[in-house]
Parts: structure tokens; sequence; C-alpha cells
């Protein structure tokens, strides 16, 4: 499955000198926060059960679609790093069983520890459950978030996996982040 993760170039040459790549979770500010934190265990218990164990605490964020078209992320977009940070977009090749796929702006929700609804409807329903009941409809609700490969999206489609090796890389592209 080609795929296109973003990082800083001194990240990239680590790469290249140690031979792979995996998440340093002490790196990670968003973990600090609480919502965030349970947002990634829900996460990895998910891709356990498609994709198996990893050896590692947490994924690899990479980009499978963006804005529905399989094509690398347009870079003159801000958002992907610090402004103005030198950085590589890396096109991976990952075995399709390796990788597990989410729609990006539902995870954005299930960060902040909210029910994912389809429409006002749906909301309205959960909002008049009793509060016993909310907790688990809510943790249920998150399963929309996944998506099969197949699945014909609009959306901007993210992909976690456990590492890549310096070998999966197919193409690099520098930039310097907007």
């Amino acid at each position: 499955m080609k795929l296109w993760t973003i990082k800083p170039v001194d990240v990239y040459k680590n790469i290249l000198k140690e031979g792979f790549y995996t998440c340093d979770e002490n790196l990670s500010e968003l973990l600090e926060d609480e919502n965030v934190k349970n947002a990634y265990d829900w996460l990895i218990q998910k891709m356990e059960q498609k994709v198996g164990k990893g050896t590692v605490k947490y994924p690899v964020w990479a980009w499978y679609t963006n804005a529905g078209k399989r094509k690398k992320p347009d870079l003159r977009r801000a958002g992907y790093a610090t402004r103005g940070e030198q950085c590589v977009c890396i096109e991976l090749e990952i075995p399709d069983d390796k990788v597990f796929l989410s729609k990006f702006d539902s995870w954005n929700v299930i960060m902040m520890n909210s029910y994912l609804s389809d429409d006002d409807v749906e909301w309205e329903k959960f909002e008049k459950l009793p509060e016993d009941k909310k907790q688990e409809e809510k943790i249920k609700s998150w399963d929309k978030v996944l998506v099969a490969k197949e699945e014909d999206c609009e959306e901007d489609i993210q992909a976690t996996f456990w590492e890549f090796r310096k070998e999966d890389i197919k193409k690099v592209q520098f930039f310097i982040a907007r």
C-alpha cells in the first residue's frame, strides 16, 4: 500500500542511519492530554485486532488519501509541521495487512472524547440517553472512523502502522513547512 508520511529532515537522516523508524512516545506533547491518550489507547486496541501487536506503544502516522484522491499531500498547505521547519515527505510502500486506515476528520472528534454522529438526529438521540449509557454508546460510535481499503471516501484518510524500514521508502521530497 502506497502511503506518505511527513517528518523533520533530522528524523529522515536518522532513519537512513538506523535503517528503520518507530514512534518515540516521549516526543509527543499530545499524549499529555488525557482525552488524546484515551483516543490513542482505543486506536491501539483496534490496530492490534486488525494488524497485530507492535513492538512499540504508539504507531507511525501517514496519509492514504487526500481529499479522496490517492496522491501525496499538497505540501503547499499549512499544518504538516511548524512553519519554516525543514521537512521531508516520504513515500512508503507498506504491506496492506500491516496498515490500519481511519478517517482524519472523525479521528479529531475521537481525540476530543466526543460522540461520533452521522447527523443531528443521531446526535439528539445520543443526548437523550441516560448518563450511564452515554459512555458505552460514545465508544461504539468511534467505530465509524474505521475505513476498509476498498471504501470510496471523499475524505482525508490516514494510515497507522507500527514501523517502517529504510527499504520501504520509495521517494522523498524535501520542503519547508508553511
